[in-house]
């Protein structure tokens, strides 16, 4: 793989298993229904009407995981896991904004203006709005994520890449990358390299390793802050015990 926007060219490595991987021909079963209705509908429906359709509850369901304080990723059904995992392969649009929604909160755009970009990713409206969240996300320095929040997520990707086969496992793992170099974890780079020996079609990932190794932050991450405010692999902001 290479990112030429940074010269860099990425190698895939033979990956490391997951630790604990809990897949069973069920899960795999689940899948492969799951991609099957997903594409079924597309053809009967349209692409638009049945994108909506199917984001919808893997939004709610999302959403419920990353805002619920008492969070717990054992507590995520294998179903919920493999259509998360479905849908952030099948469509990398439906990814990028589940992606947003976990980094930015509540605070950036609405929980429309992201189902839209899922949706509609190509129109003008949604290319305005998700780049007018990307900019200040990412270049306003006062623009904190809620690393509790963000930690949610990236445990219920862990979560999903050890539930479902090795042909959805690649997007999960590259989401939960991108989210650990969004708040400074160090799993960033080992999550990226594993993603993309699943796959090296995993871009997202390769982007994440482009990055670190070209020594590029959100604008957040680069001004002083306390040793205890840094997101370190195994601890959250502010202190907060895993």
């Amino acid at each position: 793989m290479e990112i030429k926007e940074l010269g860099i060219r990425v190698t895939a490595t033979p990956r490391e298993p997951l630790n604990e991987r809990l897949v069973d021909e069920r899960d795999e079963l689940a899948c492969e229904a799951l991609d099957e209705r997903f594409r079924q509908q597309r053809r009967e429906l349209g692409v638009a009407q049945a994108s909506r359709l199917w984001f919808e509850p893997v939004f709610d369901t999302w959403r419920a995981w990353i805002e619920d304080p008492r969070f717990d990723e054992l507590d995520c059904e294998a179903q919920a896991l493999c259509e998360l995992a479905v849908t952030v392969t099948d469509s990398l649009a439906m990814r990028d904004a589940l992606i947003m929604m976990l980094i930015m909160g509540t605070d950036h755009g609405s929980g429309e203006e992201i189902m839209e970009f899922a949706v509609h990713p190509h129109t003008r409206a949604s290319g305005d709005a998700m780049g007018r969240m990307l900019t200040e996300a990412f270049d306003d320095p006062q623009a904190r994520p809620d690393c509790v929040r963000v930690e949610r997520g990236i445990a219920a990707l862990e979560q999903c890449a050890q539930v479902v086969p090795d042909q959805y496992c690649a997007q999960p793992l590259a989401m939960a990358a991108y989210a650990c170099w969004w708040i400074g974890d160090a799993r960033a780079m080992p999550m990226a390299m594993q993603a993309v020996g699943m796959d090296d079609d995993a871009t997202l990932a390769g982007i994440v390793i482009a990055a670190m190794l070209r020594d590029i932050h959100p604008a957040w991450l680069c001004m002083p802050k306390a040793p205890k405010e840094a997101c370190t692999a195994g601890r959250r902001c502010d202190g907060a015990r895993e």
